[in-house]
């Protein structure tokens, strides 16, 4: 099939007689924490709400593409620009009789607390008039989402929120800080804040190696006076992921694994000094217990050279002024690796009953031990 047939098969949609028409605007490449895609999530809801409900669809594709696949904040930053400057980008082709759609389901991701400007583009040049739309977006995620994310949370019952405007300037991050502490407060919901920038990648937060900065302390106190915020999350050598340093930051032990490189916990003590008995959280400081990478690669994974954080550096800022730790990918490993080696032992197996039990007891252990002997919150509930 030639380019233009396919092309004319998918925007003359109507000639199926349908009434109903999925509309939607997905990027594939560099995404989150998952590495690079090859279809975006918005793309996989739009084929699922048009195979339950007969719907045609229509792809919005711009007709100059400035959207990088392969840089994940570069990617973001167009889409805040565009916001900023209210562009309108064009759109490569049209839906071919649109009038004849009475349903029109519209799919999105969230870009900086609002949607794509390319989708107000589609919207503005359609005649939306009688039909009935149903919107639905994929992901509103810490930092593009932003305060409008923090607050829809906030109204649905959460008695916490966290939001991450580290990657932005000082006085943008107060501002921003300050204005979804405002609205927690008034409904009696505590922040979570951030100031200094972790490398890796969180949810849409993406910060390559040697761009990382460790939070100032000489900033500390004017940035918890001026957010109001209630708990604050440092910067001092942590990272996101599994993959937390590069082989060229660490040194190598007898064995041959890496030894990661110090946290520094000068810039964690001058931090608590300025803000004495404040709550100091860490981010990106999983272990990655190096017995479930050996389970993943040994049953068929290929994580070479995953590091994480020493467990008795993570003891001693949980002596300091530091309450809580965030640990996540520790939990994904012992889940993962149990579950390939489930997999790998009995491969005629199916049921998530069976091959879930052994990883959910992992995740246990495994949580229980973090509790007792790392983070020394066991009793404390």
């Amino acid at each position: 099939v030639n380019e233009d047939t396919a092309d004319a098969e998918t925007q003359s949609k109507s000639q199926t007689g349908t009434d109903k028409l999925v509309v939607y605007f997905s990027r594939i490449g560099e995404q989150y924490s998952v590495g690079v895609i090859e279809k975006g999530n918005t793309a996989i809801v739009a084929e699922m709400v048009a195979e339950r409900t007969g719907a045609d669809v229509f792809e919005i594709t711009p007709a100059v593409d400035n959207y990088p696949t392969d840089n994940y904040r570069a990617l973001t930053d167009i889409g805040l620009q565009e916001q900023k400057d209210g562009a309108r980008p064009a759109i490569a082709t049209d839906v071919e009789n649109f009038a004849d759609y009475d349903t029109v389901f519209l799919g999105y991701p969230i870009w900086w607390g609002d949607l794509p400007m390319i989708l107000y583009t589609f919207m503005e040049s359609h005649d939306f008039s009688g039909k009935t739309v149903v919107p639905f977006c994929t992901h509103g995620g810490s930092q593009m989402a932003g305060i409008e994310l923090c607050k829809s949370c906030i109204d649905g019952g959460f008695t916490s929120v966290m939001i991450d405007a580290s990657s932005k300037s000082f006085e943008d991050n107060i501002a921003l800080t300050r204005q979804v502490v405002e609205y927690a407060h008034d409904h009696g919901v505590v922040v979570e804040a951030e100031l200094g920038t972790l490398a890796g990648v969180e949810d849409e937060v993406s910060v390559e190696h040697g761009h990382e900065s460790y939070t100032r302390p000489e900033e500390v106190e004017e940035f918890v006076s001026r957010t109001g915020c209630d708990s604050l999350a440092i910067a001092i050598g942590t990272s996101h992921g599994a993959y937390k340093f590069k082989a060229s930051q660490c040194t190598r032990n007898a064995d041959g694994v890496l030894v990661p490189p110090p946290l520094r916990f000068d810039v964690l003590r001058e931090c608590i000094k300025r803000l004495p008995g404040f709550p100091i959280v860490l981010h990106g400081s999983s272990s990655v217990p190096q017995e479930f990478v050996k389970m993943v690669n040994q049953y068929g994974g290929n994580m070479p050279d995953a590091i994480g954080i020493p467990e008795d550096q993570l003891r001693e800022a949980a002596k300091l002024a530091v309450c809580k730790i965030n640990i996540d990918s520790d939990i994904r490993l012992a889940m993962t690796g149990n579950i390939r080696k489930y997999f790998a032992e009995h491969p005629d197996h199916f049921d998530p009953r069976q091959y879930l039990k052994p990883a959910r007891q992992a995740v246990k252990d495994m949580v229980a031990h973090k509790i007792v002997y790392v983070l020394g919150s066991d009793g404390k509930a």
